[in-house]
């Protein structure tokens, strides 16, 4: 059974605008993002928060190798998804 976040954890609408509240919320999200991870579910991570190439090889699983391999095949200049830090 999955645990829920903390009561006090708490989203934050609209975004902050200052350096350090930014920084507070990828952390929450990155808290969420492995909790969800942890109780076997996935999620679209784009934008919600920062993600290492290591993220999305766990985030694809079996499919990745296949992934890996069709981006250096048919992308070998890495025009494709340029901002992702997919690979």
């Amino acid at each position: 059974m999955a645990t829920s976040p903390s009561a006090s954890t708490s989203f934050t609408c609209p975004a902050p605008a200052d350096a350090t509240g930014v920084g507070q919320t990828l952390s929450k999200n990155r808290l969420f993002y492995e909790q969800i991870r942890g109780a076997g579910g996935v999620q679209y991570p784009v934008s919600a928060l920062p993600m290492a190439p290591e993220d999305w090889e766990r985030h694809f699983g079996a499919a990745w190798p296949k992934l890996r391999d069709a981006k250096r095949r048919y992308d070998p200049t890495n025009l494709l998804t340029p901002g992702y830090n997919l690979f």
